[in-house]
Parts: C-alpha cells; structure tokens; sequence
C-alpha cells in the first residue's frame, strides 16, 4: 500500500500541471503570430515545449537538490518580461532574430517549470498520485487558456505567475537526516 500525499503537496503538482497547461497553449498561440498558424509551427512549438520540459527533468536528475526560489524567482522574472515584451513590441530587422528572441522568452521558462516539477517529483512519497494531481491540473489549465478570449493572451501570464507562486511556496520542504524538516 503506497503512502498518500498532503493536501499541499496535491495542490503543488496540480498548480504546476495548470501553469504548465497553460504555457504551453500560449506558446502555440505566440508562434503562431510569428510564423502562422500551421500544423508545422504548432508541432514545432510542441515539440520545443516537450523538450525543454524533459531538459528541466533530466537536469533535476542530476542536481542533488532544487531550491524552489532559486528556480521559480528566474521564472517569474521572464514571465514578466514576457508580459512587458509581448510578441511584435520589438521591431526586429530579420525573422531568424525575432524567432530566436521569442524563442528563448518562451522556452526558458517551460526548462525553469520543468526543473520545479521533477525536483518536486523527486520527494513525492506517492508518484501516482502527484502524477493525477499533475494531469487534472493540465486538463484545468487548457481549459483555463480560453480566458484569453475574455482577458487577452497577456493576462494568462499573470495566471501562470499565479500558479507558480502558490506551487512555490507549497514546494516540499527537504528532510534532514533525523527526519525533521528543514526549510527551502
């Protein structure tokens, strides 16, 4: 019989899978201003979102602990200037340019999401249900995407932002060696 999750804990992989959701679908949405909306470029987006999600894992892998204010203050930071700098605010004298500026704006902070998931995954006591916590956030967060279409796709962002902080501040706390908590 494996061990159930807190409350908080849930609450954390459910608001990570919301925030994600939602980067995700704003980053289909972004690239399409720039290079059209085709099969091509939301496959393209998809597949970038996917590996810089499996980056963040396997870096987290890696690392022998991820602080949560280490990685979710970087975080909030783009997703602000994500938020200041929408898609064609900056005149760019090649499409190659403003792809890559737009690019690394968008992707960086789906590695930053990816490195607070696995490090949380990684003190999960029940990966089974941190994972259904984590899939019914996603299902809220593309439905939540259609906000856009009352708020505009630059308010989501504060959504996003929203969910990371509270995903943040209920990141498990490490355990010492004599079982006590200590904090992030």
């Amino acid at each position: 019989v494996g061990r159930t999750l807190a409350i908080g804990s849930l609450a954390q992989f459910f608001l990570l899978g919301t925030g994600f959701m939602i980067l995700e679908t704003k980053a289909i949405t972004q690239f399409a201003l720039i290079w059209g909306s085709t099969w091509v470029v939301a496959s393209a987006t998809i597949a970038s979102v996917l590996v810089m999600a499996a980056l963040g894992a396997w870096l987290a892998g890696r690392l022998p602990r991820i602080r949560p204010w280490f990685v979710g203050v970087p975080l909030l930071a783009l997703l602000l200037l994500a938020y200041l700098l929408p898609i064609g605010s900056i005149g760019f004298e090649s499409l190659a340019a403003e792809t890559a500026f737009y690019s690394v704006l968008t992707f960086s902070p789906v590695l930053l999401a990816g490195l607070l998931f696995s490090g949380s995954l990684k003190q999960a006591d029940n990966v089974a249900f941190a994972y259904g916590a984590n899939l019914l956030g996603a299902m809220l967060g593309g439905v939540a995407e259609y906000l856009a279409l009352i708020t505009g796709y630059r308010l989501l962002l504060l959504a996003i932002a929203l969910c990371y902080i509270v995903a943040i501040v209920l990141y498990p706390r490490e355990k010492s060696a004599r079982g006590s908590v200590s904090t992030a």
